[in-house]
């Protein structure tokens, strides 16, 4: 199974999605609906082969995506935070039950270390960086299990003071309300700095795009979007030698 065949079977599913969640109107749902990100994956992987057999969903929210794999056939791991998921992890467990308990469920706290059982061929990375105390504690903890990444977060252009970072690999530290008034955002990298981030935590970006707003600033929200292959030392990733 390849990702693309996954992602074009989106259409079908998204209706089977709506469905499923229709019959559970006592579920707090996420608002924004995940299986929406398709798009921005299909433009993103172009004529990339990637495979799509083992799985792994981070940050999960309520597993559209999760789901849309594991109705395709692929074995699915999904990892969310129940602290900050906007239903405590009921909406994900919900659905799992409803098609059939096929995906492996855990939960944690990503900025205080997480492990993983075993290999997959793809991990999802989605909409997590900007949230994130330890952001190079994710992706290397991911570059030691998972060849291929699709990742994105939110990034600036321009900081609060004026200040063109766009080509300078730096971050900004968010205030706790500063950006949309959610205590949870901790950083807004420069998209060179996302750039050194992937690179120093074991990552190869294959292709990268960007989304939204078309300069980042703490008011205009872009993402930006890249496809990884992680290096052939990823195993070596503690030892800090060049990658």
């Amino acid at each position: 199974m390849n990702l693309l065949d996954v992602l074009r079977s989106a259409p079908s599913f998204t209706e089977r999605l709506a469905a499923a969640k229709a019959a559970m109107p006592d579920v707090r749902w996420y608002p924004y609906n995940t299986i929406m990100l398709v798009p921005n994956m299909l433009a993103l992987i172009g004529d990339l082969v990637i495979p799509a057999n083992a799985v792994l969903d981070v940050g999960a929210a309520d597993g559209d995506l999760t789901f849309l794999f594991s109705e395709a056939g692929a074995s699915v791991h999904a990892l969310e935070h129940e602290a900050t998921n906007f239903n405590d992890g009921e909406g994900l467990r919900r659905l799992n039950d409803k098609f059939g308990a096929k995906v492996t469920l855990s939960f944690g706290d990503l900025d205080f270390g997480f492990s993983l059982p075993r290999q997959y061929d793809l991990c999802l990375a989605l909409g997590l960086a900007y949230h994130l105390r330890n952001i190079p504690l994710l992706y290397i903890t991911l570059a030691q299990h998972c060849q291929f990444m699709i990742t994105n977060t939110r990034v600036l252009d321009i900081t609060p003071a004026g200040t063109d970072i766009a080509s300078q690999p730096l971050a900004y530290f968010i205030e706790r309300r500063e950006l949309g008034n959610d205590p949870t955002n901790f950083w807004l990298v420069s998209p060179a700095g996302y750039r050194r981030i992937l690179k120093r935590c074991g990552w190869k970006v294959l292709r990268e795009h960007n989304a939204g707003e078309a300069i980042g600033t703490v008011e205009a929200d872009k993402r930006m979007w890249a496809v990884c292959e992680r290096v052939p030392n990823h195993a070596d990733l503690k030892l800090h030698h060049d990658f």
